[in-house]
């Protein structure tokens, strides 16, 4: 993971770029995990650029619309400096109970790092045939983020003991997607905390926990996602900051 993170932040010498193909060729596992890197903080740091982007504009034009005043008298003076005493006696007061209680807006954050997990289950192929695979299928539903006939889907198959896991996480995924985040964390809670989607599991979830406000329970899964060193470790350090800004 520490591999791939230094990959896409292009920090890697000659020798490990040329390890890194290597690698990409020979494993295909490997070749998954920076699949799935690629796809989930891919669209998260195009998100976070569009973010500054769109912040920066707003401070210029806030810079912009402010006209400088020329008219200068004592009383005026005298005004504007009473004014200020009080704006910075409220600006004092806001800071202090700001710092008692975080004001985090939970859906703008969601939605700054919620990105639905890609299928590594069952990739439906572009060919005319479709398969008869009842899981394919509902992928299917899935990849065209067709989340209400995903979620059937998944009721159908939730009771295959072999993959539950998977429909768990996926379901959950397709869940938060739409809105219904209450209903997402119950299906990540029944999920086997063990499984092979673990990592993926904790990230889901803690989303799922900041979308509902839950955010001492978001903190303590963030921070068990950067003990394990997992390739969400990057994002979960970021939203971690925001929620407990220090």
């Amino acid at each position: 993971m520490h591999l791939i993170e230094r990959y896409f932040n292009e920090d890697l010498s000659k020798a490990e770029l040329e390890f890194f193909e290597q690698e990409m060729e020979r494993d295909e596992k490997f070749r998954i995990e920076v699949t799935q890197y690629e796809y989930v903080f891919g669209g998260l740091k195009e998100a976070r650029a569009k973010k500054l982007k769109s912040d920066l504009q707003k401070y210029e034009d806030k810079i912009h619309s402010r006209r400088p005043k020329h008219n200068f008298s004592v009383s005026s003076v005298m005004r504007h400096s009473a004014v200020a005493a009080v704006a910075i006696i409220v600006t004092v007061i806001a800071i202090n109970f700001s710092n008692l209680e975080p004001d985090i807006k939970t859906e703008q954050v969601f939605s700054e790092y919620f990105r639905p997990y890609p299928n590594v289950i069952a990739p439906v192929t572009r060919s005319t045939e479709v398969s008869d695979s009842d899981l394919k299928h509902v992928m299917s539903f899935y990849d065209a983020k067709d989340y209400d006939a995903a979620i059937e889907g998944f009721d159908n198959l939730i009771m295959d003991v072999d993959l539950r896991n998977e429909i768990l996480f996926y379901k959950g995924v397709a869940l938060l997607a739409n809105g219904k985040a209450s209903e997402a964390r119950n299906h990540f809670e029944m999920m086997d905390p063990l499984n092979d989607f673990s990592n993926q599991r904790k990230w889901y979830l803690s989303l799922a926990l900041v979308q509902l406000g839950e955010i001492n329970e978001a903190e303590q899964l963030l921070n068990e996602i950067i003990y394990d060193k997992s390739y969400f470790i990057i994002y979960a350090k970021d939203l971690l900051d925001i929620l407990s800004p220090k």
